[in-house]
């Protein structure tokens, strides 16, 4: 891929779950013209071994959190695949994310070949 200052934005976060970066998805879609979003995920994440349950005690245990932490999804992933499609649909789906542009799943396998495999896509409508 080729792009030029200012064609692209990379957002990050533990998962890559797109419920935890609507604000940013807002603001991107605010700012420019998006024409494609690309959600990346990748083998062996630290997301993927551990669960909701799990990071909640690990808080507790350290006296962290409050009575809202109970409610937090923090992104679980039991199937990569999945957690990718899933937030492929939840970006097709978003209020922010105009209906012209294309929303891309890939997994990044980082464990044996280094690839990048597209798992899911949705390509926007020509208004």
């Amino acid at each position: 891929m080729d792009f030029k200052s200012g064609e692209f934005a990379v957002v990050r976060n533990a998962g890559g779950r797109v419920a935890h970066v609507t604000s940013e998805i807002a603001f991107a879609s605010a700012a420019s013209d998006l024409t494609d979003i690309l959600i990346v995920h990748h083998t062996d994440c630290g997301v993927s071994n551990m669960k909701n349950a799990m990071i909640r005690k690990r808080l507790a245990d350290k006296g962290l959190g409050d009575a809202s932490t109970a409610e937090w999804d923090f992104g679980e992933i039991n199937d990569l695949d999945q957690s990718v499609k899933d937030d492929v649909a939840t970006l097709r789906d978003s209020p922010y994310v105009s209906a012209t542009t294309n929303v891309r799943g890939f997994v990044l396998d980082l464990m044996e070949s280094g690839k990048l495999r597209e798992v899911e896509s949705r390509m926007g409508s020509k208004l």
